[in-house]
C-alpha cells in the first residue's frame, strides 16, 4: 500500500514538475520552492481569520510593552499576570493557524516526495557511461555472473564477469561490475544472473529521472547498484550523504524568503 501511494505521488509529481526537471535540476528546485511558498501563503490567507490573527499580533505587541513596564516597576505579580495573558493569546493564535497547516500536508507531501526521489542524484543520459555493481556473499568468489544482453544497452568488455573478493580485504563480500551505456532513452530492468537465479534492477536513462540506485534483493544477500552522481544545487551547495541532500538546503534558502515576501506583499498575517 505504501509503495503504491509513493508511486502515485511520484507519477503525479512527474506530470506536474517533470518539465522543470528536464530543463535542469536547479530550475526544478526554484520552481518547487516558489510554488511551496505560494501555496502556503494562499492557504494561510484563505483558511485563517486574518482579522483575528491581526488582533492577536497587536495584543502581543501591547502585552510586551506592558511586561517591560512591569519589569521596570519590579511588579512580579503584574508581570506574571501579563505573561499568562500573553500565553493565552498565543494559544488562540496557534489554534487559528492549525487549519492552514492541515490543508498544506497533501501538496507539501507531494512536492517533498517527488523532490526526494528526483533531485538527490543526477539522472543518466543516453550515451553516458555508468557503472553497475553487484555485491555477493564472499562464498560466491570465482563463480560467474552475467547480465542479460539488451539491444538498447552496450557493455564494455562483454556481459560476463567473474565474481571477485572486494578490494577491502576485511570485507565479507565479493563483487562484480560492468561499465554500461544506454544507446537511447530507456526505462527497463537490468537482469543479473547467478546460476539459476535472476535479480532485476529497474533502470532509467532519459536525462532527468532515476530509480533507486541501490537495491537489496529480498531473500538473498545480493545487492545491485547503479552508480549515480549526487546533485549539488547550483554547483556550490554541499550534500551530506544519506542525511541531508543538497536540494533541501537550496529549497529552504529560496522558499523561506519567498514566503516572507509573499506575506508582506499580500498583507497576509
Amino acid at each position: 500500500m505504501i509503495e503504491m501511494f509513493n508511486h502515485l505521488l511520484l507519477s503525479a509529481g512527474d506530470v506536474l514538475f517533470g518539465w522543470a526537471a528536464r530543463r535542469s535540476p536547479d530550475f526544478a528546485v526554484i520552481v518547487i520552492a516558489l510554488l511551496s511558498a505560494a501555496i502556503l501563503v494562499a492557504l494561510r490567507f484563505f483558511t485563517t481569520e486574518q482579522n483575528l490573527l491581526e488582533r492577536c499580533r497587536a495584543d502581543k505587541r501591547r502585552l510586551n510593552v506592558l511586561i517591560r513596564e512591569s519589569k521596570r516597576r519590579k511588579d512580579k505579580t503584574e508581570r506574571l499576570r501579563l505573561r499568562q495573558l500573553k500565553a493565552a493569546v498565543g494559544l488562540k493564535q496557534l489554534r487559528a493557524e492549525i487549519r492552514p497547516l492541515l490543508w498544506a500536508v497533501l501538496p507539501v507531501a507531494l512536492l517533498g516526495i517527488w523532490a526526494w526521489q528526483r533531485l538527490e542524484f543526477l539522472g543518466l543520459k543516453p550515451h553516458q557511461p555508468f557503472q553497475f555493481t553487484a555485491t555477493f556473499p564472499l562464498g560466491t568468489s570465482s563463480k560467474v555472473a552475467y547480465l542479460v544482453p539488451l539491444k538498447s544497452v552496450q557493455s564494455e568488455q562483454g556481459w560476463i564477469r567473474e565474481i571477485k573478493p572486494a578490494e577491502d580485504s576485511h570485507s565479507p563480500h565479493a563483487q562484480a561490475s560492468w561499465i554500461l551505456t544506454a544507446r537511447d532513452a530507456v526505462h527497463l530492468p537490468l537482469s543479473l544472473r547467478l546460476g539459476e537465479q535472476t535479480f532485476a534492477h529497474d533502470f532509467v536513462a532519459d536525462g532527468w529521472r532515476y530509480t533507486r540506485p541501490t537495491v537489496q534483493h529480498p531473500g538473498s544477500e545480493i545487492t545491485t547498484a547503479v552508480v549515480l552522481r549526487r546533485y549539488h544545487a547550483f554547483g556550490i551547495i554541499p550534500n551530506i550523504a544519506g542525511l541531508w541532500p543538497s536540494w533541501v538546503t537550496a529549497y529552504f534558502l529560496i522558499a523561506i524568503p519567498a514566503m516572507s515576501a509573499g506575506k508582506r506583499l499580500w498583507k497576509v498575517r
